[in-house]
């Protein structure tokens, strides 16, 4: 009788069948492995992108209305109300933007320089500084010194490069062109090492990628020239609601997409909900509510 050698064609027929099983399983496993790899990345820059935008705008939301020291202890001098500082917070800017969704514009103080006073104390109008403060004549100015317990805001009233100036200004015998009012209870006194602050405008938007390709969050800074800044890549649209307290206790009773300009002094909180691209035309939302920090006027 023969022996028979090697495999039957049935045997071959069933290992062929195991192997391409295999292979496919494999195949599959490597395409799932694969669409995980590329959902877990798309999840990690999702996360770091709403990370960082809603970091950054939350920054600056808290910073809205910042007088650059306590305004309970606020001397505050300037006749005029300024539209550099005011209103903390609104939707409309100095000019047209052309921007995709909503705008935000947040004002506040930021400080510019810090310098000496170089009398041992400054009782009057004028205060002589160790350095030049590199402040126009005309600009409204904050000045904080005394830790914590000076805080003054101010027309400069004085071409003077090493002293600011809190007087009246204006033409001589005419009290009606006054940058300043004369306090009634006096200057405060200001001595040792001062804080001068500027009026400085926060501007974020939407707008086309520099790339061109996608859309990404914008801001423009007073102190920078308005120049624009591309902050994030693959933010595609903002949407801003302002909650206002009609009743006078701190909290929000209603919210509106919109705000008029007699309002605005009303708004203690914010909603953003900003559209971020995950990959290709997909997109994710990422919400936050913000309160502001620093009250009313």
């Amino acid at each position: 009788m023969t022996q028979q050698r090697g495999f039957s064609v049935l045997e071959v027929l069933i290992g062929s069948a195991l192997g391409l099983l295999l292979i496919a399983a494999a195949a599959e496993l490597l395409v799932v492995g694969r669409d995980l790899q590329r959902t877990e990345h798309a999840q990690t820059r999702f996360n770091d992108k709403a990370r960082l935008a809603t970091s950054l705008l939350t920054r600056a939301i808290h910073s809205a209305g910042d007088a650059g020291c306590h305004p309970s202890v606020q001397q505050d001098l300037a006749i005029a109300a300024s539209q550099d500082w005011r209103p903390a917070i609104h939707n409309q800017p100095p000019e047209p933007i052309a921007a995709r969704g909503d705008v935000l514009v947040i004002r506040r103080m930021q400080q510019r320089s810090e310098a000496m006073v170089d009398s041992s104390s400054a009782q009057t109008a004028q205060i002589v500084l160790n350095t030049e403060h590199h402040v126009e004549q005309g600009e409204l100015i904050g000045l904080a010194g005394n830790g914590g317990m000076t805080c003054l805001r101010f027309y400069q009233t004085s071409h003077h490069a090493l002293t600011l100036d809190r007087g009246p200004g204006g033409n001589a015998g005419e009290p009606a062109t006054a940058l300043n009012r004369f306090p009634v209870d006096g200057y405060q006194p200001v001595s040792g090492v001062v804080q001068v602050f500027e009026p400085e405008r926060l501007i974020f938007y939407i707008d086309r990628s520099v790339g061109g390709s996608d859309y990404s969050l914008y801001r423009r800074r007073q102190s920078a020239g308005d120049q624009r800044e591309e902050l994030i890549v693959g933010v595609r649209d903002l949407e801003i609601e302002y909650g206002l307290d009609t009743s006078g206790n701190q909290q929000a009773d209603q919210w509106q997409e919109t705000i008029a300009t007699s309002l605005t002094d009303a708004v203690v909180a914010v909603s953003l909900t900003l559209e971020i691209g995950v990959s290709g035309q997909h997109m994710r939302e990422a919400s936050l509510t913000v309160a502001l920090r620093n009250g009313r006027p």
